[in-house]
């Protein structure tokens, strides 16, 4: 279904609900129809998701946040973490970086040289020796990265991804912080979006 399609539908529902209202008199196929229309709206909406966070990944503040999640890996047994968390803690201190990957797009003005990426299929943390993260998305098939450092200020030898919108890192001083951003995934989400911000 087409917005132009969906839009019909709209005015129709419109009129339905006009005549209800001066009539009185209640149309059996009114419910039907609103509920389809929410369902179609579903749809739509899903099928923008990408297209959003395509424009988001260049134009807007994706909220950025770094959080202590460990002070000291060597303590991490008298931290009460969520097990998901505490087994990739876990990693973090009992393993060294593996393999370096290239990005999957390219990084511009990238301050520093690439010491680390971590992804998945769908997101990409590439860090820097000069303390900058750059944040990439895949939408629509196509690798992009933002243009500015997602984070200026982390300073890390190891990490692993945690979600498609944050990473655990291993800082110099020996703990665990995590790096998120806030990433656009449902529909919900998308419709919570204040567009004119």
């Amino acid at each position: 279904m087409t917005p132009a399609e969906l839009k019909q539908q709209i005015v129709s529902v419109r009129k339905k609900l006009n005549a209800e209202m001066r009539t009185g008199i209640q149309d059996p196929s009114l419910k039907k129809q609103l509920d389809l229309l929410c369902e179609q709206e579903n749809q739509l909406l899903e099928q923008a998701l990408p297209y959003y966070r395509r424009k988001a990944l260049m134009t807007r503040d994706l909220k950025p946040e770094k959080e202590v999640v460990v002070k000291d890996l060597s303590h991490l047994k008298e931290c009460d973490l969520d097990p998901s968390v505490y087994a990739l803690c876990k990693k973090l201190r009992d393993s060294e970086l593996e393999e370096i990957k290239d990005p999957p797009a390219a990084v511009p003005e990238c301050h520093g040289n690439v010491i680390m990426t971590l992804q998945n299929d769908q997101v990409c943390f590439v860090f820097t020796d000069e303390g900058s993260v750059y944040l990439q998305e895949k939408n629509l098939g196509t690798w992009q990265c933002r243009p500015a450092p997602l984070f200026c200020d982390v300073l890390c030898d190891n990490g692993v991804l945690e979600s498609d919108s944050s990473c655990l890192v291993r800082n110099l001083d020996g703990g665990v912080d995590r790096l998120c951003y806030a990433r656009v995934d449902t529909v919900e989400q998308l419709m919570s979006v204040n567009l004119y911000e």
